[in-house]
């Protein structure tokens, strides 16, 4: 992978900045990892991140594909174009609701951008990921299944009966390509803007110093 960028943020540093003992991106924050069961304090630039989460294959992708989106062809560019473009948009007005202790008006340029910000952040994390190849395994799998004679008058039965009983023995899966993950994240970002910007938002303020937000790595969730 050639990515200039390698550590690909799924939390933006602005957003990790507001939790820092300055309010800043150089400042730190106090992190738990729930996995080894320990705290420890760090910058915005040194978590939240998987390398090269967005990394995008130039050899596998149809430039026609991505016309509609109006970004670069190359394998960073979901990266540094669309998400970083959407971060950019999105840091003044969040500063600016924090200061104003009010939403933008509905459906305002900066609210548009704000939810479309909200929709992305929604589908770009390694928890979305794993949510959008579940969907996609369970289907695929479903539909091997219903395809058996299909299958093998392409291949053959040896073949169709070894892929089925790993698929029964949960010893297999089905797995997305990283472009077709991408595309999964874009789409569903997409199609998720009219559901956030119709619904009703509301801001919580916290008026007593001893009490504090925290966020996580999945900060976007929906009930």
């Amino acid at each position: 992978m050639s990515s200039k960028k390698v550590k690909h943020h799924y939390v933006p540093h602005f957003l990790l900045a507001g939790f820092t003992n300055s309010g800043t991106k150089q400042g730190t924050l106090w992190c738990f990892d729930q996995d080894e069961i320990k705290q420890f304090q760090q910058k915005p630039s040194n978590i939240a991140f998987e390398k090269y989460l967005y990394t995008v294959n130039i050899d596998e992708i149809d430039p026609e594909s991505i016309k509609e989106y109006e970004i670069p062809l190359k394998d960073d560019s979901v990266e540094t174009d669309l998400l970083s473009a959407l971060e950019v948009k999105a840091a003044p007005i969040i500063r600016k609701i924090i200061e104003t202790q009010q939403m933008p008006e509905k459906y305002h340029s900066d609210y548009e951008d704000l939810m479309r910000f909200l929709c992305y952040q929604f589908s770009r994390t390694p928890q979305s990921k794993e949510t959008i190849n579940d969907f996609w395994n369970q289907t695929l799998s479903f539909t091997f299944k219903q395809s058996k004679n299909n299958f093998i008058q392409k291949f053959d039965i040896k073949t169709y009966n070894e892929i089925s009983d790993l698929l029964d023995s949960n010893g297999a899966s089905f797995v997305l390509k990283q472009n077709a993950y991408l595309s999964n994240m874009v789409k569903l970002s997409e199609e998720s803007f009219p559901f956030f910007a119709n619904r009703n938002w509301s801001i919580y303020i916290i008026e007593n110093n001893s009490d504090h937000f925290i966020s996580c790595d999945n900060p976007v969730r929906l009930d």
